[in-house]
């Protein structure tokens, strides 16, 4: 791999990797964005390119086309379409520190291959949360199914932190969730509103009528008594989904999106709704903010 033997090419290399640690981002983030960064300044140095101001957006399309014509190091052949994309990404990430720190306006204005562009996030708007929760009844399991969208709407839980919620984990007098088991074995305290908690309560108040084990721990159960699955809770979803008429496509992750951006659109901080959501870094809530950016009307 290539590196920049310019002086201010490596001074800009460690201020890069200083600023994405400040903000957050996971560890391999760090690191492929400054492998990719490196490679991206010593192709520039190639072109006689040894400054900031020298570096246009034919360069940035030279660069691109150098990628897809660049052997892979590790294997035979080209690079992969992924690749390609995560090196390009990593050279986006430069440019935005470039702007933010006030050192260059560098765009990296190249389309990603149509095979890595990522589906458009489902966003629900809070007239179709609320038809979500019309669409529940008063029967045991249509309590149930309330508590369950306090779960993964109202908390923002993902599907395999909600189904591994014990009792013990749903702290009703200080209005807090504690997930033991989240994502890369992470743990966190989520707030939950008043409404919520009023939910959770009338779930546990008729929790017994469908228990039949007096010793069982998991928070959410089914018909049968036991702690309700991942498939389970899928399909109550979309149960309650069918009955509202929304996109059949909605899904949990969709409840997860939903409560992110909304968050976001209500003024709470990206650090706090990254928190919320147990997010490693910004990058992976800085999505929300495009959300909030481009949706237009009621969210």
């Amino acid at each position: 791999m290539n590196t920049p033997k310019t002086s201010f090419f490596c001074i800009l290399i460690h201020g890069f990797e200083g600023w994405m640690r400040s903000l957050g981002y996971a560890p391999s983030t760090v690191y492929g964005s400054v492998r990719f960064t490196e490679e991206f300044l010593a192709f520039l140095e190639k072109q006689q390119v040894e400054s900031l101001d020298g570096i246009g957006q034919g360069h940035i399309e030279s660069y691109d086309l150098y990628l897809t014509q660049r052997p892979n190091l590790k294997n035979k052949g080209a690079l992969s379409i992924s690749s390609i994309t995560s090196n390009l990404n990593g050279v986006r990430r430069f440019g935005r520190y470039l702007r933010e720190t006030g050192k260059y306006s560098l765009e990296v204005n190249v389309s990603l291959p149509k095979a890595q562009r990522k589906p458009e996030r489902m966003i629900l708007g809070l007239s179709e949360i609320r038809s979500l929760y019309r669409a529940t009844d008063e029967s045991a399991l249509g309590i149930r199914d309330r508590a369950m969208l306090g779960i993964y709407y109202g908390c923002g839980l993902r599907r395999s932190e909600g189904v591994a919620l014990e009792l013990q984990d749903v702290d009703l007098h200080r209005s807090m969730l504690f997930v033991r088991c989240g994502k890369g074995y992470s743990e966190r305290y989520i707030p939950f509103s008043e409404a919520i908690k009023r939910d959770f309560i009338a779930w546990l108040t008729v929790r017994g009528q469908i228990l039949l084990n007096p010793t069982e721990k998991a928070f959410l159960i089914g018909v049968t008594g036991k702690p309700l699955k991942g498939p389970s809770v899928m399909e109550r979803l979309k149960s309650l989904v069918t009955q509202s008429g929304l996109d059949p496509a909605t899904g949990l992750h969709t409840l997860r999106h939903s409560i992110a951006t909304h968050l976001l659109k209500g003024g709470m901080t990206l650090e706090n709704v990254s928190r919320f959501l147990g997010h490693r870094s910004l990058e992976s809530t800085q999505i929300y903010t495009h959300l909030v950016n481009e949706s237009p009307g009621e969210l």
